[in-house]
């Protein structure tokens, strides 16, 4: 998890802002756009929208991994 405000497209394609990051497992089942999902305690234990996912193939020297980002 990180956070930190980076610019992305949404599933409209549209500029938005996200202030979180969730990197998970490449297996993770997809997370639908739009899921309300709660962050840890240490991020505040607030709820947050999915606005974009993502698999993520580095090649092989870096891991693939599955991620949302948190508006």
């Amino acid at each position: 998890m990180s956070a930190q405000n980076r610019l992305v497209l949404n599933g409209s394609g549209q500029q938005v802002v996200s202030a979180n990051r969730a990197s998970m497992h490449e297996g993770t089942p997809q997370i639908p756009i739009g899921s309300k999902v709660t962050l840890p305690a240490s991020f505040g234990s607030k709820t947050a929208k999915v606005i974009t996912e993502s698999r993520h193939d580095a090649g092989p020297l870096t891991p693939n991994f599955y991620s949302v980002d948190l508006g």
